[in-house]
């Protein structure tokens, strides 16, 4: 009988098996931070003398070392040895930016914030993006004295949408940026692995990792700010387009023939609900330099503020109302630079999903919000580099 060999598939080496398998091992160690050779065996199948040769050969490297622990035995009675990871053993770097501001952070492979530092932004000055990314680059190394060596990857969470296959941040009409290969660019220029991501997805995976939605599985999160984003965060994994994009949720539509769009359509969601577009239309009732003077507005109780407020959470309902529809999540955070305006978002829409939305999707879906926090988006894309490290 014939066979049929496909020469465009690469067989598995032994080789990215034992590299697979180390960083299995490398993985399980970092997240139990602590955990014996024996837990270890009993987590992935693989044979005792294998896993010992895993833990020799990662002592060696210095990425993991004994920890002590008292008190306790194994079922032969036997003091158990556990292993931790080494801290300064290697770090990522995260950096995040939009047009008002941009942040960093480093974690340390224990997933410590060892340095963080934001910075603000000109939106008037729409210099080269390149430029900001190279200044930050310097500026988070120099401060935290950090070997550039022991850097296993820099993610660079940037506005709008981007390819993450290719690197390109693909468009971000507010800094002027279209068609830019961040990825490849800084890597040719750090000589590091570099990852790009949206910022939505950053917050979200933060959010996902150590916040409110640590819990659950699914989230989506809508982040609003000049305009509004949002990711889908499934299992872990977080959602592109089969042309490796990531969501633009900003310009879905939300009334037809409505308002003017950047992006030349009419009735886009960012129109109504942008930063820009909620100081625009509460002018009528007060006149605020920043979203985050909204707090103390909301805390006055004013009902004409409250009737504006309510129409933008009745688009953003309709919004989040399409979108459970679609992607099902188990939570649904709103992210604002407002906790006035988070919270007060967040109880509309939940009140007009639960009495709008199908009988299926009632009750199924939690809705939250959360307040933006630069050293959160920095750490989180920081994160990312960890999860591309270990994917295997």
């Amino acid at each position: 009988m014939d066979t049929y060999e496909d020469k465009s598939v690469n067989p598995v080496r032994s080789r990215d098996i034992r590299e697979s398998n180390e960083k299995l091992i490398l993985r399980l160690i970092r997240e139990g931070n602590g955990i014996s050779q024996s837990e270890v065996v009993g987590l992935t199948g693989l044979r005792a003398p294998t896993v010992l040769r895993f833990f020799n050969h990662l002592t060696e490297q210095g990425f993991i070392r004994r920890v002590e622990r008292e008190h306790e035995k194994d079922r032969r009675g036997r003091k158990p040895v556990y292993f931790e990871p080494i801290p300064e053993s290697a770090y990522a770097l995260g950096m995040e930016f939009w047009a008002y501001s941009a942040s960093a952070a480093i974690l340390d492979f224990a997933g410590h914030v060892v340095f963080s530092r934001s910075w603000s932004l000109d939106p008037g000055n729409r210099s080269d993006v390149l430029v900001l990314l190279r200044s930050m680059y310097r500026e988070v190394l120099d401060g935290s004295g950090i070997p550039e060596n022991k850097l296993l990857g820099l993610c660079v969470a940037a506005p709008g949408q981007v390819d993450v296959e290719t690197g390109e941040l693909v468009q971000y009409s507010r800094m002027g940026i279209a068609d830019i290969n961040l990825g490849e660019t800084l890597e040719a220029e750090f000589g590091l692995p570099v990852i790009v991501q949206n910022n939505s997805a950053a917050v979200a995976w933060e959010e996902y990792k150590r916040g409110i939605g640590k819990d659950v599985r699914s989230l989506f999160t809508v982040m609003i700010r000049a305009g509004v984003g949002g990711a889908f965060l499934d299992d872990g994994d977080i959602f592109v387009t089969k042309t490796h994009t990531t969501l633009e949720i900003g310009h879905i539509a939300v009334e037809y023939d409505g308002r003017l769009c950047d992006c030349g359509s009419r009735g886009c969601l960012e129109t109504y609900l942008s930063e820009g577009a909620i100081l625009k239309d509460l002018q009528p009732a007060a006149r605020l330099e920043s979203i985050e003077d909204l707090d103390s507005l909301l805390a006055e109780g004013r009902e004409d503020v409250e009737v504006i407020l309510n129409e933008k959470a009745g688009v953003l309902a309709q919004a989040v109302r399409n979108l459970i529809s679609l992607f099902g999540p188990e939570m649904f955070i709103i992210v604002t630079r407002s906790p006035g305006l988070g919270r007060y978002l967040a109880e509309r829409v939940r009140s007009e999903v639960k009495s709008q939305a199908s009988a299926r999707w009632q009750g199924r879906t939690v809705i939250e919000s959360a307040l933006y926090d630069p050293e959160k988006a920095g750490r989180g894309a920081a994160d990312l580099v960890y999860k591309s490290f270990f994917s295997f």
